[in-house]
């Protein structure tokens, strides 16, 4: 069995959680990881049950949403 979220939190943990980052800090950043994954997981489960039409629609928002923020960090990190 493959650990997709596990491999892309052992990723980001890498990259992106600081290295002085406590083992609290470091817990709570996973369990939001986790969090955000099953929300996707549930919101493109629910997506799929919609119907072609409603499904197309709610992915599409749904990356929407994610290049918004992503846009946001984006502009938070430039000087």
């Amino acid at each position: 069995m493959s650990a997709v979220i596990g491999d892309a939190w052992r990723a980001y943990e890498r990259d992106v959680v600081p290295r002085e980052a406590s083992v609290i800090q470091r817990m709570e950043c996973r369990q939001a990881f986790y969090a955000g994954a099953a929300i996707m997981f549930k919101e493109m489960s629910e997506a799929a049950d919609a119907g072609p039409q409603d499904g197309i629609a709610r992915v599409s928002a749904l990356g929407f949403e994610c290049e918004m923020f992503a846009d946001e960090v984006g502009k938070a990190r430039e000087p």
